[in-house]
């Protein structure tokens, strides 16, 4: 076995080097490899062009016959709809509110499926087992990371981490597995996967057919659904800089 941590997506407020050299620190790995979009000011190792939105990710596929799937793409449109209107009559709401932010931002949430893409094309083959993770994740020091990415190896199963706040805080330095309502899910704060399981030619196809989905669905889709819905999906482990005031037994000492 022979590790890779790839690094990659857009540069933001939330990202810091800090949070990179953590998962430098944390994470077992053979050698590290960062990329990001063309234009972004940020030292990394591949700079890809980035893609522009042919077709929406969220609005405009199919939803998996789960809750979270059909709650976004019956919400998120009402949302910008009303968002739009009271722009319209001068009523305009703060775009920083959760579900609103999430909502436009959903566009591009394909966007962190087809630069991992973009980081496995680059990648040397030797790398067989990937860690995927980005710039504004925080890692804990709390869980045995090693384990995990043997079994995963040893099992060629995709494993993926958050500490989403969508269905109640987690904990953030213990694991458990998601609920039964998210099998058409992957939690990708950090994702752990064979190289095996990531088919290239896959994501562009679906791409290129406006088929690619968003997100945890969007992982999904390439990682476990080729193999027969075979994926591990935890709440805690790691989480997203931005949200740190959702996780139960987060250092806010990390945050000052």
């Amino acid at each position: 076995m022979k590790v890779a941590l790839c690094i990659s997506g857009r540069w933001n407020e939330h990202c810091d080097s800090k949070w990179v050299d953590r998962s430098k620190q944390l994470l077992p790995f053979d050698e590290i490899f960062t990329g990001t979009w063309e234009g972004q000011d940020v030292v990394v190792d591949y700079y890809f062009p980035e893609p522009k939105n042919e077709y929406h990710p969220v609005f405009d596929t199919k939803p998996y016959p789960d809750d979270a799937s059909t709650l976004r793409r019956e919400v998120f449109p009402r949302l910008i709809e009303k968002d739009m209107q009271q722009r319209a009559d001068d009523l305009w709401i703060d775009p920083a509110s959760s579900q609103l932010k999430h909502a436009y931002a959903s566009a591009n949430w394909h966007k962190q499926i087809l630069i991992h893409n973009e980081m496995m094309k680059s990648i040397p083959e030797e790398y067989d087992m990937i860690i995927r993770t980005r710039f504004d994740v925080i890692v804990s020091d709390q869980i045995d990371w090693k384990e995990v990415i043997e079994d995963s190896y040893k099992r060629m199963i995709p494993k993926g981490y958050n500490c989403m706040n969508y269905y109640g805080n987690h904990d953030f330095n213990r694991v458990k597995h998601t609920d039964s309502e998210t099998l058409y899910y992957i939690n990708d704060a950090m994702i752990v996967h064979p190289r095996d399981c990531w088919d290239t030619d896959l994501v562009d196809s679906l791409y290129k057919n406006k088929q690619l989905k968003s997100a945890e669905e969007g992982w999904y889709q390439i990682l476990s659904e080729p193999f027969g819905f075979y994926h591990e999906s935890y709440h805690g482990g790691c989480y997203l800089s931005e949200r740190w005031e959702y996780v139960r037994d987060v250092d806010a000492s990390l945050h000052n």
